[in-house]
């Protein structure tokens, strides 16, 4: 158990292992321990152990999680967790989750009481001096290292580091942690986004794409989730914002179908972004606009298909389609033949001359 004075709040680097050097410089300036020292080796019973109350991750790989306990069961634990005391006696962890849920893990398969006993402990090493804010900044950047965050949870966690330590700016959110400036700046943003982008960027929205098959233009469509990356996310929630200022109740609806859209026809951020600025500007109708069943701009059929392997026009479909799907054609053949000119330039021994007419 330690009783905590008022110490300087240190100033992490970008590890994990800098913010724990950090804290424990803050505690010989002024933390007196009652219980383990600073740094002191424990072994800890699991049921003492509780996550860290500013744990950003969601949930674990399942399967990462049985590769670890493999790990662990066939050589040992070879870092101890991080833990910080509380005043019942219980302990935090500071760094080690996912080794203390393979531990339990492990535990819980154990065949008699002598592995059971094997696996009810774990080794730890006493952290006194993190305060909120470190443990905050702690849990981030370990989970940042091993790149187990979605995007979504790692902006909850930016801003609540924000939040804990009053960083007024990115700038200094991005220096607390060692992250890049305008990372931080992004995902600060998409904290602010709306549920719908949030949850095409977290779980990905089912949605139906068409075949990757050259010759399958008739082949039925098969489904499939696809997500948001984060710069797409943030241009769609700058239309949410737009779509907001005039009809607040359908915002989430027209930027709902917009996103499917987007993530069914394969849209690179290029696409995605002419898109929100033609609908910003009043240039195309956006998708789930309301309007009547004789409007001719009434979102029709998809115009094409894109996937990684191929892109496909379907033609037919053009006496139907909306101006929106008109302009996202236009830019999407526009990006086509900017591809084609630019491998054109660098092999010009193979070029052949080929014309293409847009109307």
């Amino acid at each position: 158990m330690a009783t905590h004075k008022p110490a300087p709040q240190p100033t992490p680097g970008g590890t994990l292992e800098q913010v724990l050097a950090s804290a424990a410089r803050a505690s010989s300036a002024g933390v007196t321990v009652r219980g383990p020292d600073d740094g002191a080796l424990l072994v800890l019973d699991l049921d003492l152990l509780d996550d860290n109350p500013f744990q950003p991750r969601g949930a674990m790989d399942d399967a990462k999680l049985a590769e670890l306990a493999s790990s662990i069961a066939q050589s040992g634990l070879l870092q101890p967790i991080a833990v910080r005391p509380t005043a019942s006696g219980r302990y935090h962890i500071v760094a080690g989750h996912r080794r203390v849920a393979a531990f339990k893990r492990l535990r819980d398969a154990s065949a008699n009481e002598a592995e059971r006993g094997k696996y009810g402990a774990i080794r730890a090493q006493a952290v006194l001096a993190l305060g909120d804010a470190q443990m905050a900044i702690a849990a981030y950047v370990e989970n940042v290292q091993r790149a187990e965050l979605t995007p979504v949870e790692e902006a909850a966690a930016l801003a609540r580091i924000k939040d804990l330590t009053a960083q007024g700016t990115p700038k200094e959110v991005a220096a607390r942690t060692g992250q890049n400036e305008q990372r931080v700046r992004r995902l600060l943003k998409l904290h602010d986004a709306p549920a719908v982008v949030k949850t095409a960027c977290t779980t990905g929205l089912l949605v139906e794409v068409g075949s990757d098959d050259a010759d399958s233009s008739s082949a039925p469509p098969r489904r499939e989730t696809r997500r948001l990356d984060l710069i797409a996310a943030l241009e769609l929630a700058r239309l949410y914002a737009h779509f907001f200022k005039s009809k607040p109740k359908h915002a989430e609806e027209r930027t709902g179908a917009t996103i499917r859209r987007a993530l069914a026809e394969g849209w690179g951020f290029r696409r995605i972004q002419e898109y929100v600025e033609g609908i910003i500007s009043g240039r195309v109708k956006s998708e789930g606009a309301a309007s009547s069943s004789s409007d001719p701009e009434t979102p029709a059929a998809a115009l094409f298909e894109a996937t990684s392997s191929r892109w496909l026009m379907h033609v037919a479909r053009l006496p139907r389609a909306s101006a929106a799907q008109l302009v996202a054609v236009r830019v999407e053949l526009e990006r086509l033949l900017a591809e084609v000119d630019a491998r054109t330039a660098a092999a010009p021994e193979q070029a052949v001359t080929t014309v293409i007419n847009v109307a």
